[in-house]
Parts: structure tokens; C-alpha cells; sequence
């Protein structure tokens, strides 16, 4: 029986003409693949209630969508509740402008469902491959078993510090994350460098920021990215791996034998 392939889809953050695009194209890949995103779906970007629409219409398809808990999920639950059980107070957080957008697109009660469906998925191990989706990472001592939930879902080092894949072995398998924005994918080979698989592969391009939007095919290893149509921020546009340590190794980036366009 022919293993169903997967698609791996970075940090949405309610930038939903991307995700139509990209979803587009990664139909013509293959229309019946599943499509796992790794967290932080509607906050930030213009169009939190198109993203709603996207996920709701893929799997009235049919189509397997896998959603992973990212951090804002987290903090974007309350703020749902909220809005839907005491209506008349006002937002006043971050995520108002989400809020506002999937109040007046009557999707409050749609949107509440599928954070909460994320924040019973911590992680995602993909069928048929030794691979784990999380949306932050994990304590490379500890291994994923072992590293707690509320660790998986936010570690993010500080712009001067060392990423946690640095110092990962690949006991686990290759480990596929999103949260920590870079202008392209990062892919981290295996450190004996002799295996040609990578071990983490950190696929937040930004969208948001006016980066792209990624996804990752683990079977195949390849990326495929749309550009994004929101406005460059300074910090992300700009943004440069400020030590060795944060800096791709050789072989650490898309390389011939994986399709990355724009």
C-alpha cells in the first residue's frame, strides 16, 4: 500500500491569500496529501477568518489537516473565550485585531475549535518516516520523550544565543519546527556528516514579516515556498545569524536536490 505523502506547512499567522497560494501549488504536487501546519495560525497577518476558511475547506474535501499546538494558540484561546462568553468587554491584548476580524467573519466559534483541537497536539509523528512536527523544539539532553510540552511549544533562543539544533545529535530523527523566523528555511544536517538527511528542519519563513510561506515534504526533502504579500518589517528583512553557531553549516541550506522557489 503506497505510503500517503505529507506536507509540513510553516507559521500561517492569518496571512490567508498566501496560504491559498501555497496550497494551490502544492496540489498540483499532489492533491491527496495530508497537510500538517506547524502552529500559530491566524495572529499577526490581515486574515485570520480566510485562514478559518482554508483549513475548514480542505477537509470538507476531505483532505487529512494535522493542526500543531504553537504558542499563540495558547494565548489566543482565552481571548476567544472571551470574546464569545463576554462579549461586550473589550479586547485588549495583541490579538484584538484577530479577534475583531473573526468576530465580524462570524468564525469565533470555528476558529475556538481548531485552537483547541491544536492544543491537544503537542506533536506529530509522520507516518512512515522517522520524523516529529513540533512547533518550537525540544531540549537537545532530554530528547523529544522526555522534554516538556510547554518547552516544545516556545523554546526560542535570544538573537545572541546558540539555537538548540546546534547541539542536537539526531537520536530522534529529524525533527520538523516552525516559531523562530528566519528569511529561509533552515536545514541542519546530521552531524557525523555522512547521512544526507537532515535532523531539524525550521520551516517559519517569516510570512508574516513579508518572508514566505514554506512547506516541507520529509519523505522527499524538499521545500516549497510562496512569496508573501505583506510588508517587509526592518528586524525580520534584515535579520542576520549574528554568531557561528546560528549560521548554516556547509550543506545546512536548500541544496540542489531540494526545490525551493518563491
Amino acid at each position: 500500500m503506497t505510503q500517503m505523502r505529507t506536507f509540513v506547512i510553516g507559521d500561517v499567522h492569518g496571512c490567508a491569500q498566501e496560504l491559498a497560494a501555497l496550497l494551490r501549488r502544492l496540489d498540483r504536487e499532489d492533491a491527496s496529501a495530508r497537510l500538517v501546519f506547524v502552529g500559530d495560525f491566524f495572529t499577526k497577518g490581515p486574515e485570520p477568518e480566510g485562514v478559518v476558511e482554508e483549513l475548514l475547506a480542505r477537509r470538507v474535501e476531505g483532505r487529512e489537516v494535522v493542526l500543531i499546538c504553537g504558542n499563540h494558540e495558547i494565548k489566543l484561546r482565552k481571548h476567544l473565550r472571551r470574546a464569545i462568553d463576554r462579549p461586550k468587554e473589550p479586547i485588549e491584548s495583541v490579538h484584538a485585531l484577530t479577534v475583531h476580524a473573526l468576530r465580524n467573519s462570524g468564525l469565533l466559534h470555528e476558529a475556538l475549535e481548531l485552537v483547541e483541537e491544536a492544543m491537544c497536539r503537542i506533536s506529530y509523528a509522520v507516518p512512515g518516516e522517522r520524523c516529529t512536527v513540533i512547533h518550537g523544539g525540544i531540549d537537545p539532553l532530554l530528547g523529544i520523550a522526555l522534554t516538556p510540552d510547554a518547552y516544545k511549544v516556545s523554546v526560542k533562543s535570544e538573537e545572541d544565543d546558540r539555537d538548540w539544533w546546534w547541539d542536537y545529535d539526531g537520536r530522534d530523527g529529524l525533527i520538523v519546527v516552525g516559531h523562530k523566523p528566519f528569511r529561509d528555511a533552515v536545514i541542519v544536517p546530521h552531524p557525523d556528516g555522512r547521512r544526507t538527511r537532515p535532523i531539524v528542519v525550521n520551516i517559519d519563513t517569516g510570512c508574516a514579516y513579508g518572508g514566505k510561506l514554506t512547506a516541507y515534504d520529509p519523505a522527499a526533502d524538499t521545500l516549497l515556498s510562496v512569496s508573501s504579500q505583506q510588508p517587509g518589517q526592518s528586524w525580520f528583512m534584515n535579520r542576520k545569524p549574528s554568531s557561528p553557531e546560528m549560521r548554516a553549516p556547509p550543506g545546512a541550506s536548500a541544496s540542489r536536490d531540494r526545490r525551493l522557489s518563491g
